[in-house]
């Protein structure tokens, strides 16, 4: 298993994601990421997107996504972007978090859930 946390002070300036559902959801339950994202996120058979955002790594912004409700089993499950602090603003990521995934579900069920750090996310 990952050290999750030395791996991204090793790549303190790189852009470092997991896609494998078994990796996302060990890293997100290493930085207790995964008990913010909602017990039953799929209401009335609907897609869902729930976003978790955490600024208390030091080197990274982490922006945990859970993709729901698609009748294809591999369209389900989570992806992790780790967004090095050094080369973005917590606007930069918010931005892209908007650009990226608020667009992709439009007419579908969103949840985004900030994990305050520092007074960054409010």
């Amino acid at each position: 298993m990952y050290n999750f946390n030395a791996l991204l002070i090793e790549n303190k300036s790189e852009l470092v994601e997991f896609r494998d559902d078994y990796t996302t959801r060990a890293f997100l339950e290493h930085f207790g990421i995964m008990k913010h994202f909602p017990a039953n996120p799929i209401p009335n058979n609907r897609h869902f997107l729930g976003i978790v955002g955490y600024a208390e790594q030091v080197t990274h912004y982490i922006v945990g996504v859970m993709f729901g409700g698609f009748s294809n089993p591999e369209d389900n499950g989570f992806v992790v972007h780790c967004i090095p602090k050094a080369g973005y603003s917590t606007n930069d990521v918010q931005h892209a978090i908007q650009k990226s995934y608020l667009r992709f579900c439009a007419s579908e069920t969103v949840s985004i859930n900030w994990i305050p750090a520092n007074g960054i996310y409010h």
